[in-house]
């Protein structure tokens, strides 16, 4: 994932295989090439925590995983969604915070607080490091409920929110019209063709939203053939014939 820095474009997008995206992510590359000014980017698309302000040069977008960070803990990124300004120079910086293996258990890398976590040694860990003290104040950390959205509930057993403010949006009540992006972690794999009978209403919209994205592509590589599996076809769209096992894949057309 590191070696999207070494990419030459102005803008690098990287994103796990379980992702979707729903709408252009126009306004982050308009923020990175031109300015946070000068980009759409609405700040309740963003996670602006006490006194926080803009950068005044954006070189990165992530969201972060509250999950899997402990109460009063550091939350590392979420691994499955990256955007950033490609740069040789922020490369080698990584490059060298891993080659001097620097990371502690429990206290993280330089023992600044990034630890305890599910991957806080890798990209997780390291890239939530690299933007808290490496460059602070040059990414921007966006609304997980709008970008990147695992549709997670927002505070813990005791109610506590899990980002340490006193008050946090639940992303499970967001409208699917408002996503940007979706990350299919919670709401498991659309390909595992799930009954949502024990999951958020809004994983169903997504579902759906993911199945019309391969009819789609389908339909404009010429592929397309009607899919008439039974297993909740509202949802599915023809493509599972039953739960958990029944996905019918995409037909790929052999290169000759």
């Amino acid at each position: 994932k590191l070696y999207s820095y070494a990419l030459s474009e102005p803008v690098a997008v990287h994103l796990d295989v379980d992702a979707l995206i729903l709408k252009p992510l126009d306004s982050l590359f308009d923020a990175i090439i031109d300015g946070v000014e000068s980009s759409p980017l609405d700040t309740k698309d963003m996670e602006l925590h006490g006194n926080s302000s803009l950068p005044g040069q954006v070189d990165a977008f992530f969201t972060r995983d509250y999950n899997l960070s402990a109460k009063g803990k550091l939350a590392g990124m979420q691994g499955g969604f990256l955007v950033v300004r490609p740069s040789m120079k922020v490369f080698e910086e990584y490059r060298r915070i891993v080659l001097e293996g620097k990371h502690y258990r429990g206290s993280g890398w330089d023992r600044k607080g990034h630890g305890g976590y599910y991957g806080a040694q890798q990209i997780q860990g390291l890239v939530a490091h690299y933007y808290d003290f490496v460059r602070p104040g040059t990414a921007i950390e966006l609304n997980r409920c709008v970008y990147n959205a695992m549709i997670d509930a927002p505070r813990n057993r005791q109610g506590l929110c899990r980002n340490g403010e006193r008050e946090c949006e639940d992303c499970r009540a967001a409208k699917v019209e408002n996503i940007m992006s979706a990350h299919f972690t919670l709401c498991q794999k659309p390909w595992h063709c799930t009954n949502h009978r024990s999951y958020p209403r809004l994983c169903e919209s997504l579902h759906r939203e993911w199945f019309r994205a391969r009819k789609d592509l389908e339909i404009e590589s010429g592929t397309f053939v009607e899919q008439k599996g039974e297993h909740n076809p509202k949802i599915f769209l023809g493509y599972c014939k039953s739960h958990m096992r029944g996905y019918i894949p995409i037909k790929v057309k052999r290169q000759h």
